[in-house]
């Protein structure tokens, strides 16, 4: 049992201390390196997403949510106001701090379509029933 417990406790120590790392830089970088030069604005995506599903694009805009459960995801704002969307990871591939909510966000990725009624994870429960387009992000670069 202490075996067990000193791995947990060991285990937690050594993800704090990588979040704390790599959240002291000024480029937050998670997954890959951005490949893409060529940003492809947001509004554009939510005008015709069936476009881009399947490709690789880059978005940038600023974080404006996090997940609250387990940071799986961010909101960010669109190139338009009032639109947004969302760039959603596996869980514990990348994890999103409440902080990082007012940066600029680079991601790299690729559209794919979302019920909400499938998920019981991360995301709000008053979402249920709502379908949507995200990105699925191979690359995140937030500027601290």
């Amino acid at each position: 049992m202490k075996k067990v417990f000193s791995i947990i406790i060991s285990s937690i120590l050594l993800s704090s201390l990588i979040i704390f790392s790599v959240y002291a830089k000024d480029l937050i970088k998670f997954g890959k390196e951005i490949k893409l030069k060529e940003k492809t604005n947001v509004s554009q995506v939510l005008k015709e997403p069936k476009k881009y599903i399947g490709k690789n694009i880059l978005i940038e805009g600023t974080i404006l949510a996090v997940s609250p459960k387990d940071g799986c995801w961010i909101k960010i704002s669109s190139d338009k106001k009032y639109e947004t969307i969302v760039i959603k990871a596996n869980e514990g591939e990348m994890t999103f701090l409440p902080d990082f909510i007012g940066k600029k966000v680079k991601a790299e990725g690729q559209i794919y379509f979302h019920s909400f009624q499938e998920h019981k994870g991360c995301l709000y429960k008053e979402q249920n029933g709502i379908e949507s387009y995200m990105l699925k992000p191979i690359s995140v670069e937030i500027l601290n």
